[in-house]
């Protein structure tokens, strides 16, 4: 991928910017990945609006796109009418239609969705607590023809779940809970994605606070699993997992159960006087060999080593116990708060105002590029590409998922690529 010329006529912010990542060869591409070149600025017009809350998660399940939060009202693109569908509802991917037949009604914030094992069901976890004005704690799977509960699969949690992942038929659970099913699990637990039976070779425990004065629960927040299920990158705000010291950020392979070796030294920072943890989203490439985590937590100079408001790239290298990032690329103090990774670029969202931004505090430093609420950097130097369609910044875009039909946003304002999209959008292929 070509350095923008806002960079290459500039070797020594590039340098400065970039850091360990300038030498860094491009990652083989998978050839089976979706958006293997970079997305449309001009989002499509079909996507319905959410007209209230912020929206957090969003998965595709077929041809169909379900899609999460904390909101009340939605309605058709085009459509005056507004719709009463708390918290969770479903569109059609090709005609951006809402399924009105989808009609769940959870009492609290949907947090995470994924496509279960079998066709035409959904698993949803949050921080809701009856799922249509049943007692469903939790964590629950729907029938995507009309929201009903599947009842034939069970494992509600007694605390916030903040991420499901499927592979096969393990679904991997991750959140704030200590028990599953009835079953002791502390913050991360695998169980059968079809009936919800906890595993019981897998019971990692997860604990110790990194700020208890701040927050003395620790929780799982985000996660991603390689694509055949060997590998699981976790994060949140803990200090150790399964008696071993990992701080924030683990390496768990899901294959024997255990806790791999993986630790970085740059992970006990501490970010932000009112933070517990400060990396916010993570995605593993297509490729299975790296990933990709986003920050939060404040300007600190490229000089304190911490990488507060950063995207950085890791190499999936399980028995590394010095993990550096390979490259780093700073907004200047801006959250980010999700990331999408594709062969042709990493997306990333959240209040930025700036990438490319190492060297100034809340302002464009030398060799900056504005990038509004939104942007993308090469997967293999970490510079900032041209991309540039914009969003009204809000507190900032909480999902970003990529599809072989574009790359869907998840947020809390209104405007995407210059035009109304309220708190969901899609930048096509």
């Amino acid at each position: 991928m070509a350095v923008p010329r806002s960079l290459a006529s500039g070797g020594l912010a590039l340098a400065l910017v970039l850091g360990l990542g300038a030498a860094l060869a491009a990652p083989a591409e998978a050839v089976s990945a979706p958006l293997t070149s970079v997305v449309s600025e001009n989002p499509v017009d079909y996507t319905p609006h959410v007209l209230d809350g912020k929206v957090l998660a969003i998965a595709q399940v077929g041809g169909v796109v379900v899609v999460g939060g904390q909101f009340s009202k939605i309605r058709d693109q085009g459509n005056t009418a507004q719709i009463a569908q708390p918290n969770l509802f479903a569109y059609d991917a090709t005609t951006g239609k809402i399924i009105k037949a989808f009609a769940p009604r959870l009492d609290g914030a949907v947090e995470t969705v994924a496509a279960a094992p079998e066709a035409g069901a959904v698993i949803v976890g949050g921080s809701f607590r009856n799922v249509n004005g049943v007692s469903q704690r939790g964590l629950v799977k729907l029938s995507l023809a009309n929201g009903s509960r599947i009842t034939s699969f069970s494992a509600p949690t007694n605390n916030t779940v903040h991420k499901v992942l499927v592979r096969g038929n393990r679904l991997i659970v991750g959140g704030e809970f200590t028990t599953i099913k009835g079953v002791s699990r502390s913050r991360l637990a695998v169980v059968s994605a079809v009936s919800g039976a906890v595993e019981s070779g897998f019971n990692l425990a997860v604990v110790g606070s990194r700020k208890p004065d701040i927050n003395k629960n620790p929780n799982v927040f985000e996660m991603d699993a390689t694509t055949d299920g060997r590998y699981l990158v976790i994060l949140g705000n803990f200090l150790t997992i399964n008696g071993l010291n990992r701080n924030q950020v683990a390496i768990v392979d899901l294959q024997n159960n255990s806790v791999t070796p993986w630790q970085s030294p740059r992970t006990s920072s501490m970010c932000g006087a009112r933070l517990s943890f400060f990396f916010s989203d993570i995605e593993i490439a297509p490729t299975n060999d790296w990933f990709a985590l986003v920050a939060r937590g404040g300007y600190y100079s490229p000089s304190s080593g911490a990488l507060c408001d950063t995207v950085t790239r890791w190499s999936l290298t399980p028995s590394q116990t010095n993990a550096q990032p390979e490259w780093i690329n700073y907004t200047g103090g801006d959250t980010l708060w999700s990331v999408a990774v594709t062969p042709a670029a990493v997306y990333v969202a959240g209040h930025n105002r700036w990438l490319n931004n190492p060297y100034c505090n809340n302002c464009a430093g030398p060799g900056s590029v504005a990038r509004e609420g939104i942007g993308a950097v090469s997967p293999s130097t970490g510079a900032a590409l041209a991309w540039n369609p914009g969003r009204s910044r809000g507190v900032g875009a909480q999902e970003l998922v990529a599809t072989s039909r574009g790359l869907l946003v998840g947020s809390d304002t209104e405007r995407l690529g210059g035009e109304y999209h309220a708190r969901l959008g899609m930048f096509p292929a």
